[in-house]
């Protein structure tokens, strides 16, 4: 009689342990989400710094244009996003 009910718990688990199982698999997507996000936007950082280093290499003057023209690009980005956020 012991082993029907251990047969009947694993065979119908509670519906708890179905809500743990779901926000587990939410949570690993999560985490894989924002590692290529933090790829992502690390690779955006390393293009700006080597930018930086061969205009600074071959003119021995720093210049940082190209972080204005980041900064411009992200505003107008972040504009871009509100004038067509109900759209989609």
């Amino acid at each position: 009689m012991g082993d029907d009910l251990t047969y009947q718990k694993i065979r119908h688990p509670p519906e708890s342990l179905k809500q743990i199982d779901e926000a587990k698999i939410m949570e690993i997507s999560t985490v894989i989400e924002l590692v290529l996000m933090g790829l992502g936007r690390g690779a955006i950082y390393a293009l700006m710094a080597l930018g930086l280093a061969l205009i600074f290499g071959i003119l021995n003057i720093p210049s940082f244009a190209q972080g204005e023209f980041y900064m411009v690009g992200t505003y107008f980005s972040w504009v871009g996003h509100l004038l067509t956020r109900n759209m989609l």
